[in-house]
This record gives structure tokens, sequence and C-alpha cells, in this order.
């Protein structure tokens, strides 16, 4: 109670001695008044000028006079220098750049003050007294500028944290898939429910939880719905927010965010993009010795909490390995939850949770939905369904439809379909066409996914698409599909060189995904043709250098045996390349079944069978080729 009483009377004396200083600073300056000097001479000066302007003479004259101590009396006037001699001579002399009045100054000051005459200075009108506003709008305009940054900056420190008390409305019920996370989450709403009871018994709660995944994943939702599940504050900032171009600064704002968050207990404190904050170093320059600070007093302010505070830290994060070791160690953010992106099922949730949102019309497949969009992110999904409904907008109609959502799907996977103001030549039509059909039935004869559609229509920036899709979700990828991968990937280039017996430079894309993937394979996943099992990967960890030229060398001598395989395929479905880019010259885009069937045929011909085909038939086709 004394504590507060205190900072009550420090705030009130702060606030009265600033209203005090305005007020001394803006009170006028007192005015000084000089003596009025009455001189008959001078008043007949200022009244009737005219009877010395009548005779005019120069300054030499001026200057015989005020050697000769000959002056009675003289005005300084915009009519010029008036002068009364003892003897009673009247004269004016001219004087545009104010130089004689000057010279008569000057001779003024240098004469003993008993010898001076009288001097008076005569304005054209009297001025009007000036106003407040005109005397202080300086003084005021720099007040109301101090005042404004003061406050900018203390709204900026004090206003950048998010508070929301008493839950947030959302729950894990809200939230679809991570179900991982939430189970590892549920000590922890009893806990901030009751935190009294874990310090009664001596159980230490995670001071800090650490989540971790890719972009999108829903880490931001599943902390609102842990700060709903148990009902307590929400309070949010970003790693970026304790960035200050103000040295100290960022301490401040750490400083008065665990403040806060003490204050508004039991509560969630969670900080976006934890990585934001960056690691310590060694004291280089002044930005990495602040840095430094503002992670001390972080680190400092977690390990000041007692376990009755029930205050739990939540920081989520895209790249883990950028946090500073003493973030993610035993005591600050002791508990580290990867979320993970959504299987299938969680994805046909979320298209039905989406498209509830929207008007939709006839039935929506959401499972065939969740099929083709192996790899999305909630976020990613969220996106699709609403462009899904801008599409419908854009065609003027009611509903969003399947083929709205599917159409979403392919610019999610493709890119938009791009116009192009001038079309293509004949040739490149067709060169682009036999490249795709390369992909084409390299897909299917290899098994590398379902063969979705195949299109020549320009989208993003490529001239041509073959979308392949795949049939489940796979942590795992063995070899053979990643041979595979490799094969279709330069198929396009080996049906150019196949069929039209040179190369473009249309392949360039194709070879750096090839390349990577196959850099990969004998660097990092141990697949070289050698059988070293050494991994690249480790000397980043260890930073440490290697030549990495042999790596090159085995993975440029992998993509040429591979290539030869993918040549040798074509050649024997020379006749489906074919025929599929002839179908795409003509049609532009043929779906999936069309490559099946013409595959299937060539292996029926090769093989002595004749049978329909279906999209299930392609791991029937790749035995059989």
């Amino acid at each position: 109670m004394r504590r507060k009483w205190k900072k009550q009377a420090a705030f009130a004396v702060t606030i009265a001695s600033v209203i005090a200083g305005v007020v001394i600073y803006l009170r006028p300056a007192p005015e000084l008044k000089d003596a009025v000097v009455v001189n008959p001479i001078l008043s007949q000066m200022k009244k009737h000028p005219e009877k010395w302007k009548g005779t005019e003479k120069d300054v030499a004259t001026l200057l015989t006079d005020l050697h000769g101590n000959q002056v009675a009396a003289t005005t300084l006037g915009p009519y010029g220098v008036l002068v009364s001699t003892r003897s009673g001579a009247k004269y004016c002399v001219a004087d545009r750049k104010d130089s004689v009045a000057g010279v008569v100054l000057r001779e003024y000051a240098a004469k003993d003050p008993k010898a001076r005459f009288p001097l008076a200075v005569v304005a054209n009108t009297e001025p009007p007294a000036p106003g407040f506003f005109e005397v202080n709008g300086a003084k005021i305009f720099d007040v109301a500028l101090i005042g404004g940054i003061l406050f900018a900056y203390l709204f900026s420190v004090f206003g950048r944290f998010r508070v929301v008390s008493k839950g947030t409305g959302l729950t894990f019920d809200d939230v679809i898939g991570a179900h991982e996370a939430k189970s590892a989450l549920k000590d922890v709403i009893g806990y901030l429910q009751d935190p009294k009871r874990f310090a009664e018994l001596g159980a230490a709660p995670p001071k800090g939880i650490l989540l971790s995944g890719a972009p999108g994943v829903g880490k931001t939702q599943l902390a609102k719905a842990l700060a709903g599940e148990a009902k307590v504050s929400f309070i949010a900032a970003t790693g970026s927010d304790f960035s200050s171009k103000w040295v100290g600064d960022g301490i401040l704002r750490a400083k008065l965010l665990f403040r806060t968050a003490r204050r508004r207990s039991p509560c969630i404190l969670f900080i976006d993009e934890l990585d934001g904050i960056g690691k310590r170093g060694e004291h280089g320059n002044a930005v990495a010795a602040e840095q430094n600070r503002i992670i001390n007093k972080i680190l400092s302010e977690m390990d000041g909490f007692h376990p009755s505070e029930g205050v739990v830290v939540v920081g989520a994060t895209n790249y883990p390995e950028s946090l500073d070791p003493a973030l993610t160690r035993e005591g600050r953010f002791d508990r580290k939850i990867n979320v993970p992106l959504p299987g299938i099922d969680d994805r046909a949730s979320l298209f039905k949770f989406y498209l509830g949102k929207v008007r939709s019309m006839g039935e929506i497949d959401s499972h065939k939905l969740a099929r083709m969009t192996v790899g999305m992110s909630p976020a990613a999904i969220a996106q699709v369904v609403n462009h899904a409904a801008l599409l419908a907008a854009r065609n003027d109609e009611s509903c969003v439809t399947m083929s709205h959502v599917a159409e979403s799907i392919e610019v999610s996977l493709m890119g938009e379909a791009t116009a192009t103001s001038s079309p293509m030549p004949q040739d490149e039509v067709r060169r682009v066409a036999i490249h795709e059909a390369g992909h084409a039935v390299a897909s299917v004869l290899l098994g590398c996914g379902h063969l979705e559609k195949v299109t020549i229509v320009p989208r993003g920036g490529a001239l041509g698409v073959t979308l392949v899709t795949q049939h489940r979700d796979s942590l795992l990828h063995p070899q053979p599909y990643l041979e595979s991968r490799i094969q279709m990937l330069l198929a396009g280039r080996g049906a150019e060189q196949l069929i039209l017996g040179n190369i473009s430079s249309g392949a360039a894309n194709d070879l750096k995904e090839a390349s990577k993937l196959a850099f990969n394979m004998v660097s990092s996943f141990g697949m070289g043709e050698e059988g070293k099992l050494f991994s690249i990967q480790a000397l980043a960890d260890l930073q440490l250098h290697i030549d990495q030229a042999p790596f090159v060398a085995e993975a440029s001598a992998l993509l040429d045996s591979l290539y030869e395989k993918c040549q040798e395929l074509l050649v024997q479905y020379r006749v489906a390349v074919e025929t599929i880019a002839e179908q795409l010259v003509e049609h532009e885009t043929i779906p999936g079944q069309a490559v099946i069937e013409a595959t299937g045929k060539v292996t029926a011909k090769r093989t002595g069978t004749a049978r329909s085909l279906s999209p299930s038939d392609a791991p029937e086709i790749e035995q059989a080729a």
C-alpha cells in the first residue's frame, strides 16, 4: 500500500513540475521602456518634417557640422536625416541605404555624453501591439512539438502490446488438427487455472513453451486457444517489437512486457516470430551489444517467474535453430512442441470449415480436395477457398462450386494463367507441347504421383505445366522415388532432344530442381553411387569448411545416369509422347486420363494385351515398362 502511495505521489509531483515549467516558459518577458526626452526641436521635426525637407544638402556639409559641433538636433527617418544647426539652419540629407544614418550614429556614440546633441529615430507608422500568439507562438510550437514527440514515444512503448482479458474466445475445438500439440498443452491448462495448487505440491510447470513448424500451420491460433481453454488473459507481442533505433528502448519494452504479464496473471504471454530477437554474440558494434542486452533482459525476466504467478511464455518460430541456446535450455523455453502440417483428414475438415463460411452450391468433395492439396498449411487452404469465392464473383456467379475450388487449387500450385498480348509462334507451341508431353509420360510410367492435367497455357513464369499430385502424405521418400522424380524433371528436355533433335532454354528450371535434388541425395541422404555416408549438413553445425567439388561431381554423374535411363524410357514410348503433344497443340489442356490411355495403348501393344486403363493402373504400366 505504501509503495502504491509513493508511486502516485511521484507521478503527481512530476505532472506538477511539467505544468510549472510550461507556465514559466510561456510567461512573456518584461518589456524595457525608454525614458521619453522632451525636446522642442525634435518635436517640430516629427510634426513638420517638410520644413527641413525643403533644403537638401550633401553628406560633406553634414560631416562638417558634426565635426564642428554645430548640430543642435537631428532625426533619422524614412525621409532621410533632418538636421538643425546651432545657427538656426535647417536642411535634409538623403539616405537611401541608411549609410548616412550610420555615420550620424557613430559620431553620436563617439562624443562625450555631456556634449551629445538630441537625436531621435522616426518610423513611418506606429506598429500595433503584438498579440499573445505573436509573442509566444514559437514557444507554443516548441511545447507542442516536444509534447507530441513524448506522446508518440510513450504510445510506441506502452501501446505496442495487445492484451485480451479473460480468454480469447477460441478453444481447442476451433483449431483443426495439431492433435499432438493439443495433448501436450493440457497440463498447462490445469496449471493456469490453479497455479497455487501446483506451487503447494512443489511442481514446477514449464516457464516457456516453444511452438515450431512451417509458416501457416496455426501456431498463433493454438496459443490463443490455450488462453481460451484456460480462460486467462492473452498478451501478444512479436520478436521485432524489441527492436528500436534508440539505445535502451528494447530493454524498456521487454521490462514493460513482463511487468504487464505479472499484473495480468494468470495469463499467456505470446511472442510470435521469436527468432526476430536473434542470437547473442561478441560486442562487435553497438547494435550487437544492444541485442545482447535485450536477450539478457528476457532471460532474467523468465528466470524471475515464481510458480504461483501463473504466467506461461509461449514462443512461436519457423526457425528454431536461429534462437539463442540460452533461450531453449531447461528453465526457459523448456517444452518444445512441433506443429506439423495437417494430414489428409485434417485438410478435409479444414475445407469443410472454410467452405462453410462462403455460399457454396452442389456437393463439394472435401476429401478429393484434400488429396489434391498434400503439403498445404491451414493458411494456404483458407486462401484457396477465399480465391475460389473471388473466382465465382469474377464470373458473376452466386455460389462457389467444386470447379471454382479445383481451379483455385491449380492457381495455388501452378500460378495464374498468363494472358499474352501476342500468340507464340507455332514452332514454339509445338516445342512446349513436346516438352510437357515428356514430363507427363515419365510421371505416369515412373509412378511419381497422380497426374491431374497437362497444359501449354502459360501460368506464372512457365510456358506450360504438368500438374502431378500425391496419393497420400509422405514424410519419407525412398531412393527409387527420388530417382523417378529426377527422371520426370529431365524428361521434358529428353523429349525435345528425342523428337526435335535439339534442346532449348525451357528446361532451365527443371535442371535447377533436378540438380538440387541430386546434390542432396549424394551429400545429405547418403544415396550416392559410391555409398558415402558422410553428410555435408554436419559441417554447418561444426562450422567447418570442406571442398564440395567431389559431391558436385558425384551429383553430376548421378544426373547423367538417370538421364540415360529417362531417354531409354522415352524412346520406347515415343509414340505416346507425340500423341500427347498433338493433343496439347490442338486443345492446349488435356486431363491426366488422356496421358494414361496413350501410354497404356503403347504398353498393351508391346505386351500383346488390350484393355481400357484408369489412373490406378499407373504402377502396372511402370512394371510393364
